[in-house]
């Protein structure tokens, strides 16, 4: 070994482990059900058993995940976290230039049979038409009825505002005619 290598292994070699396999450092958005919940993720670094991946909330240690990027399902589990950021461990290795949406050279037979489970698995779907038709809708009533409430306000503002005037210039007036009667 030779250099920089010889440098990054000799350490986990000397603690009786071995060596940790490289990372690719990545940024690539990605969505995540873990629970049964959906969330967005961030995948930070990747190699052919795992991923840095960071998130809003982060599940707990010994989760199952699932793991759905442009072209590719992960399936992995977590194996420690941190803040925001967790590691996670996957059973079989990744072909790390499908996961990225790279071309590949070749296709592997880990790599069809990964294919072969993600088309299984389904995809997280967007809201309906329908959902988002009633979403538009409750948001118009929403802002129609914000409008009228603004313009009741104002106008009962407005009225107020006016009827104190007008009290104070009539009581004004009215006091100086009582001072000038005998």
């Amino acid at each position: 070994m030779t250099g920089a290598l010889a440098r990054n292994v000799a350490p986990a070699r000397q603690a009786g482990q071995k060596a940790r396999e490289p990372r690719r450092p990545v940024f690539v958005r990605a969505r995540m059900r873990a629970s049964g919940a959906f969330s967005d993720v961030c995948i930070r670094n990747i190699s052919s058993r795992g991923m840095l991946l960071q998130a809003a909330v982060p599940p707990a240690c010994g989760s199952y995940v699932e793991i759905f990027c442009p072209r590719h399902t992960i399936v992995a589990r977590v194996v420690w976290t941190q803040d925001r950021r967790f590691g996670v461990h996957t059973s079989e290795t990744m072909d790390l230039s499908a996961v990225l949406g790279e071309s590949a050279p070749a296709v592997s037979p880990s790599a069809t049979r990964t294919s072969r489970i993600a088309a299984r698995v389904a995809k997280p779907e967007g809201p309906s038409a329908a959902d988002l038709k009633e979403r538009l809708e409750r948001s118009r009533r929403f802002s129609a009825a914000f409008e009228f409430g603004s313009l009741i306000a104002c106008s009962a503002g407005l009225a107020v505002f006016a009827a104190v005037s007008l009290y104070e210039y009539l009581s004004a007036t009215f006091q100086n005619v009582t001072t000038h009667l005998p």
